[in-house]
């Protein structure tokens, strides 16, 4: 069973499905509408044929995810955090029925580069792209890909088939560092669509008629974020994932998803969500995964409280750590929340720690809310017993967290509250921060 860490990062690896209508290849104008620059230098070891090509593979959101973005900004109720946790709900249908409509011409990959410019020379046909008041936006993936039956492009595949004649071999996308980048094409007014990007990545900025190029970032350290340029300012960067094989659903057709609804006890193995959903494979012999998802807690169903039997997901990813409540009376000043200690084998570098103590809004998170967030040498989370110079968290040390001076009295707020405790190392690489969870563990306020 592998836990999937937060809904917050399902949509860097949403566009799993199509539509079916397979790759354009009609007839297309001399001159390109856009030439998009990327950065890629592909590995001759690794894909040495001479068949490797670029391809922009365009995303659209059924009719069940649009009408609930619209929904989004009809709402003038709502506060912009409120409408986050909207898009979040919406984001659950998009996980498992967003759709490739369709697939750019392929252009050849010249292996001695590392900066191409890749032509574009046509649009989807206009039922491709999200049309709403007069205006138009469609927005899609850029890849490499080995073009194995060698017809130049880029092909769909059914859900019944055991392989595909192509493969991804890199995209836009860089789930290790939790980034992707979209080519995002707009005409007239802004489509409802666009609530998608302004609420869920906080892109602030709005795209311009033509082709944009928006990069987002999701971090557990921080809101996401975004920039939306000209395609002509920046580049895209392409990366080659560890495991390539998990991009390979970029290029699936649709396939259907049954009743949330925790009726059959799975016969393969799941993915979690923290506590409250599971997804599983019903045709892992076949090529494209057919997502079957169950949900605890339902629109007619609330099983939270007594789960199946089968049930795997638990309500802890611990992985070696142990939470205990402090149990300290309720003060004015800073009291002690819980410890936390290593019963792991491995030391960790203290100042690579930090610990977030989130609100929990079942079956999601709600990050709108985020409750607490520590780094050793504040005021509120400290090493017990740590001698001078001590700059590891060693197995059988506590980690002690306290409420910082902003935070007073969340014991006496929130008796019988539960909260999500997650505790990651921070890393740092090319300028960009994100945090490795290294435990999720649920707090009670005693």
């Amino acid at each position: 069973m592998t836990p999937s860490r937060t809904v917050l990062l399902i949509a860097l690896l949403v566009f799993v499905a199509s539509c079916g209508d397979g790759v354009h290849s009609g007839n297309v104008p001399n001159q390109p509408l856009v030439e998009l620059r990327t950065r890629f230098s592909l590995d001759a070891n690794t894909h040495p044929e001479e068949n490797a090509r670029f391809a922009l593979i365009w995303e659209k959101f059924t009719p069940e995810m649009v009408t609930c973005l619209v929904d989004v900004e009809k709402n003038d109720k709502a506060s912009d955090r409120e409408k986050t946790g909207i898009v979040l709900e919406c984001l659950r249908q998009l996980a498992e029925s967003s759709s490739a409509s369709w697939v750019s011409e392929g252009v050849p990959i010249e292996k001695n580069l590392v900066e191409h410019d890749i032509p574009i020379f046509g649009l989807p046909s206009d039922e491709k792209l999200h049309k709403h008041d007069g205006g138009m936006l469609g927005y899609g993936l850029l890849v490499a890909y080995e073009d194995g039956n060698r017809n130049g492009a880029l092909d769909l595949v059914k859900p019944d088939a055991t392989e595909s004649d192509d493969s991804i071999i890199a995209a836009s996308l860089n789930s290790r560092l939790r980034q992707v980048s979209f080519v995002v094409y707009r005409e007239g007014e802004l489509s409802p669509l666009w609530s998608f990007f302004r609420y869920y990545y906080h892109c602030e900025q709005e795209p311009t008629d033509g082709f944009s190029l928006v990069k987002v970032a999701v971090s557990f350290l921080s809101d996401p974020t975004c920039s939306v340029t000209s395609v002509g300012q920046d580049s895209i960067e392409l990366v080659i994932p560890e495991d390539p094989d998990r991009l390979g659903e970029l290029i699936c057709e649709p396939q259907p998803v049954g009743s949330t609804f925790p009726e059959t006890e799975p016969n393969h193995e799941v993915d979690c969500n923290f506590f409250y959903t599971l997804r599983y494979d019903r045709q892992p012999q076949k090529y494209c995964p057919s997502w079957q998802v169950y949900e605890l807690v339902g629109e007619h169903w609330d099983w939270r409280d007594s789960p199946p039997d089968w049930w795997e997901c638990t309500r802890e990813q611990s992985n070696g750590f142990v939470l205990t409540d402090a149990e300290a009376p309720i003060t004015d000043n800073r009291d002690s929340l819980f410890s936390l200690r290593n019963d792991t084998e491995q030391a960790i570098l203290l100042e690579d720690i930090r610990v977030d103590i989130l609100f929990t809004a079942p079956p999601v998170i709600d990050y709108s809310s985020l409750g607490l967030s520590c780094r050793l040498g504040g005021e509120c989370l400290k090493l017990s017993g740590a001698g001078e110079g001590d700059r590891d968290f060693s197995p059988g040390e506590e980690l002690l967290l306290a409420e910082p001076e902003d935070f007073q009295l969340i014991k006496a707020k929130n008796i019988g509250s539960e909260f999500m405790v997650i505790m990651m190392r921070v890393h740092e690489e090319d300028g960009y921060r994100w945090g490795e969870p290294l435990t999720e563990l649920i707090w009670t306020v005693q």
